[in-house]
């Protein structure tokens, strides 16, 4: 008789598969049986559905009549629901246990073999009735459900992992200060920083921006646990940053104008005035290598292309009119810091509310007899909103911005040559994001055809 093995456990163990494949081998040999073949599910649970795993390849060579028996340690091995052992049974293959000792081929041994894989169905439904059960009381008690450890967490899903969590904490902070998730990817990565690797072998990739927002987004940031979509009352998470720092981050994902302001590409801006400078056609200007006498020198370029009506810019002679201008206004006193704190939250929220309508609004327009016309009003209405927030957030965030510096430049009290070349080496220390931000918050600039500097307009904005 033509014989199949038949091995599976549910947990990743190599030394319990081949036991059982030892096991199986002897009761093949000493029945005079000949072993065709071999199927293992390893780490494969049997209440589950097994449509992709070795089960399903089994049943497909059953069909075609490769073999006429299968062989497995116990029934429970082999199949914990009804409906699998029926299925053997229905395609005509028997099955041979060694310590059931089931003999489907009378009707006594069907009997047995359907009325073992109920008892075990029905072990296997009480015990994912008491997991649930003990996952509802951990979530009682404040306590994370997690089969993977979190970045930034120990194994237990709540104690912080200190290195990991100050990266997160970065990412987070320099955000909120205008950055972009781009860099904040760059930066982990030069630092060395790699998914979490797991039992399985997977992990320990480098970041990319969707990863990063898969953990940043997450509620556990601010120690906030959650069970089933819903946020339990209490919470045994140590938090990375506080509620308010994580909700103001949300709201920046939100925000519908962010992708704008954070430039378009993949790659982090190497130039902090790309998407800030205006070409004559209206269009931005961003940076890019040109050949110019057989060197490769970085201009500001309109982003519609060359020729009549469009503008380029040798990128050092605009980046050092604009910082020169920022540090006039600043140490002139038109950049003031003040109590920025509450006006940024405020127009955090108002655009992430924004946002919330537009969306609205846009699946209104699916609707069938709704007053399109009207909708689209009211998304013009909404857009020039966002714009005119966006804007007065920029200009709250670069005072915050600048807080620092001008505390130093009050603190000398005076302007100077010497305060001046401390204003530049500390705007260049700033990540770029940063330094586009200070300077989309306080200035616009309009570049004109000609030569030099001169030709860049720049006002207070």
């Amino acid at each position: 008789m033509r014989a199949a093995i038949y091995l599976r456990q549910s947990l990743d163990n190599t030394e319990g598969i081949e036991r059982q494949r030892d096991r199986c081998r002897a009761l093949a040999v000493a029945r005079d049986w000949e072993v065709v073949e071999e199927f293992e599910d390893n780490a494969v649970s049997a209440s589950k559905s097994r449509e992709r795993a070795e089960w399903a390849k089994m049943l497909e060579r059953a069909k075609a009549g490769e073999f006429d028996v299968i062989v497995s340690t116990k029934l429970d091995r082999l199949a914990r629901r009804v409906r699998d052992v029926l299925d053997l049974q229905e395609i005509g293959v028997s099955i041979a246990t060694l310590e059931n000792d089931i003999d489907t081929t009378t009707a006594s041994g069907r009997f047995q073999a359907q009325l073992l894989a109920a008892l075990a169905e029905l072990e296997a439904n009480r015990k994912g009735e008491r997991h649930k059960d003990a996952h509802v009381a951990r979530a009682a008690r404040g306590i994370p459900r997690t089969t993977k450890r979190p970045y930034g967490w120990k194994a237990d899903g709540q104690t912080l992992e200190p290195e990991e969590a100050e990266h997160l904490r970065l990412a987070i902070q320099n955000v909120l200060a205008g950055g972009s998730l781009r860099a904040e990817v760059k930066r982990m990565n030069d630092a060395g920083a790699r998914t979490p690797v797991y039992k399985s072998g997977s992990g320990g990739q480098e970041w990319t921006t969707r990863t990063l927002v898969s953990v940043l987004d997450r509620p556990r940031m601010a120690g906030i646990n959650t069970y089933l979509g819903e946020v339990t009352e209490h919470s045994t998470i140590e938090p990375v940053v506080s509620v308010e720092d994580w909700e103001a981050y949300r709201a920046i994902r939100k925000d519908p104008t962010r992708l704008t302001r954070e430039g378009r590409g993949k790659t982090p801006l190497a130039h902090f005035l790309s998407g800030v400078p205006v070409c004559t056609c209206g269009e931005t200007l961003s940076a890019q290598p040109v050949r110019s006498r057989g060197k490769s020198v970085d201009y500001y370029t309109c982003r519609k292309g060359k020729g009549k009506g469009h503008v380029a810019i040798a990128a050092h002679l605009l980046e050092v009119k604009a910082e020169a201008y920022l540090y006039g206004m600043m140490s002139g006193g038109y950049v003031k810091p003040g109590d920025t704190g509450e006006k940024v939250k405020a127009l955090r929220e108002r655009l992430a509310t924004i946002a919330e309508e537009q969306t609205e609004a846009t699946d209104l327009m699916l609707t069938k007899g709704v007053d399109k016309a009207r909708v689209r009003t009211r998304l013009a209405e909404l857009a020039e909103e966002a714009t005119t927030a966006s804007a007065e957030l920029e200009a709250a965030l670069s005072a915050d911005l600048g807080a620092e510096w001008l505390e130093k430049l009050n603190a000398a009290g005076e302007d100077s040559a010497e305060s001046a070349t401390e204003f530049l080496a500390w705007f260049k220390a700033l990540p770029v994001e940063t330094q586009r931000a200070l300077v989309r918050g306080n200035m616009t600039i309009h570049v004109q055809p000609g030569q030099g500097s001169e030709r860049a307009v720049i006002r207070p904005r």
